[in-house]
């Protein structure tokens, strides 16, 4: 979610307009705490097309707070339509939603929309504004790991690992990207995160993912460096299932002169 400072900030609760397969009115509003400090209570509703908390798979909602060093949430049940976060220090946080279902994963949320915010102030008792956060269905992120053994990314020739995610019965990639060879993993077990910010894969069906390592010309390193994931509804062996929302792919590597080998999992 994009941060704002102060000096760049617009109206509070901004909010764009989109299609979305859900979406939850909030109130928020703040209410007497100790000195500096705040809190907010959010109501919410969950009502679109008739959907409700149970129809639409959400347990739980969780609520984050953040001002781009803190961060503040809280979680309840769906069905209680309140939330509220206390001895929050004063200040404008950006407000992200998510909806969890019974296992806890994020399988709805706002991260869609910038510029939602809401101005916690201290010992406040002002009535609450009433705005409406929308949510979309929870990205499918893929992760991926590479490793080279005794080689390294130059001794193999390989500069980058371009990836792409293929619809079926459509030859053009639904999601393409590409990621640097010797790019620092960021999540735990060193894998790297192939962006998705527009969620295609939340969005369409896809049954292969293809792995080229690429020299540093751009053009494939050779066949026995092309791996290939298929995902199918029934895995079988070297098979995996589309994990759908909030679910996980990761892509695990091995790398030497003879080509690229893979583990995959889905979490």
């Amino acid at each position: 979610m994009k941060k704002r400072t102060l000096g760049s900030r617009g109206p509070l609760y901004t909010i764009g307009i989109f299609c979305l397969s859900l979406f939850v009115p909030v109130v928020l509003g703040c209410y007497e705490m100790d000195a500096g400090r705040g809190a907010m209570r959010a109501s919410f509703a969950v009502d679109y097309n008739g959907y409700t908390c149970e129809s639409a798979g959400i347990d739980s909602i969780r609520v984050v707070l953040d001002d781009g060093l803190s961060s503040y949430e809280a979680t309840a049940p769906c069905t209680d339509y309140e939330i509220e976060i206390e001895n929050v220090p004063s200040n404008i946080y950006a407000v992200t939603i998510y909806g969890l279902n019974e296992e806890g994963v994020a399988i709805a949320d706002s991260l869609n929309y910038d510029g939602i915010y809401v101005e916690i102030l201290a010992n406040d008792t002002a009535e609450p504004s009433i705005r409406t956060i929308k949510l979309d269905q929870a990205a499918v992120p893929i992760w991926a790991r590479w490793a080279v053994g005794f080689y390294t990314c130059s001794t193999l020739d390989i500069e980058s690992f371009s990836i792409e995610v293929m619809e079926p019965g459509n030859n053009t990639p639904i999601l393409k990207s590409s990621l640097k060879c010797n790019a620092e993993g960021t999540e735990q077990g060193q894998f790297r995160i192939v962006p998705d910010k527009k969620k295609e894969l939340s969005k369409h069906e896809f049954n292969q993912i293809v792995v080229k390592a690429l020299k540093k010309n751009g053009k494939p390193r050779g066949e026995s460096f092309v791996t290939s994931f298929n995902i199918v509804d029934d895995p079988g062996e070297g098979e995996v299932m589309n994990p759908g929302p909030g679910g996980v792919i990761a892509l695990s590597l091995r790398c030497d002169a003879s080509g690229c080998y893979n583990t995959f999992q889905c979490n």
